[in-house]
């Protein structure tokens, strides 16, 4: 997590964010792939856009996974993009600035790496979307 931090931090300096981690030492392992990492980078990304302020970060694991959740405070998720969230070619952003493609190919990768995505407005406001990504076995 921290590596796909840096690098956003470089593409989107503007961005501002906290980040906290919780759960038991040693931090887990997860799969460290260009494609899972480009996954979370398009949903933070996507993440920064809806954002009018600061996007919360939050990790947590237990013996089985990994969980990630990005949470904007933008003015949530509308039905129709509820409903359509996640949909290749589907986007809520203005003309030129995305394809609505990136939440299609983040979940899609996610899944293949044996995770799951779920979108929801968040109780306190925004948006946020959970990631759920399966531990690596611990080396001995």
């Amino acid at each position: 997590m921290k590596q796909v931090l840096d690098k956003w931090k470089l593409i989107r300096p503007s961005v501002k964010f906290q980040y906290s981690c919780d759960g038991q030492q040693p931090v887990p392992h997860i799969m460290n792939t260009q494609l899972l990492s480009q996954s979370i980078l398009n949903l933070l990304n996507n993440a920064a856009d809806a954002s009018v302020n600061q996007v919360k970060i939050r990790s947590y694991w237990d013996q089985n996974s990994l969980n990630l959740e990005i949470h904007d405070d933008g003015e949530g998720l509308t039905p129709e993009v509820m409903q359509h969230a996640g949909e290749a070619f589907f986007t809520s952003k203005a003309p030129g600035q995305g394809f609505g493609i990136g939440l299609f190919l983040a979940n899609a990768n996610i899944e293949r790496f044996g995770g799951s995505v779920h979108l929801f407005n968040h109780p306190e406001g925004g948006a946020c979307i959970h990631l759920t990504l399966p531990l690596l076995p611990q080396s001995s």
